[in-house]
C-alpha cells in the first residue's frame, strides 16, 4: 500500500516543489526588485534550474522517477529527499531529508533552498 501511495502522490508532491519555487521566485522578485530577476526555469519534466537572469543556477532540482528521491543541490551542496506515505484518508506523501532524517514541507524547502543564495 506503502509504495502505491507514494508512486501516486510523489509526481504531484514534485509538481507542487516546483510551484514553491516559482512563488519563492516571484516573491524575491517584488520586494527585492533585484537587478536581475530570479526566474523557475523547467528542463523537461524531471529537472529545473532557478537562476538569475542568464546567470548561472543558484538551485538544481531532479526528481529521480525510477526511486522517488528529489535531488535539491545549491552551492552550499545537495541535499536529497524521501517520499515518505503517511496514512491519513486515502494516503499522502511527506518528504523527508535522507540527510536529517527530518519531514520537510515544499515551501521549507524552496525557502531555504533559496535563502542561501541570498545570505
Amino acid at each position: 500500500m506503502n509504495r502505491d501511495i507514494i508512486a501516486e502522490q510523489t509526481p504531484l508532491v514534485w509538481k507542487e516543489l516546483c510551484e514553491e519555487f516559482q512563488k519563492c521566485c516571484n516573491a524575491i522578485n517584488e520586494q527585492m526588485k533585484p537587478e536581475r530577476t530570479l526566474a523557475l526555469h523547467l528542463t523537461g519534466g524531471n529537472d529545473f534550474i532557478v537562476r538569475p537572469d542568464a546567470m548561472e543556477a543558484i538551485v538544481v532540482g531532479h526528481f529521480a522517477r525510477d526511486t522517488n528521491h528529489i535531488k535539491i543541490q545549491t552551492r552550499h551542496g545537495v541535499q536529497w529527499f524521501a517520499p515518505r506515505a503517511v496514512h491519513i484518508g486515502a494516503g499522502k506523501v511527506v518528504l523527508v531529508s535522507t540527510s536529517g532524517n527530518t519531514q520537510m514541507s515544499p515551501e521549507s524547502i524552496a525557502r531555504n533552498a533559496i535563502a542561501e543564495y541570498y545570505s
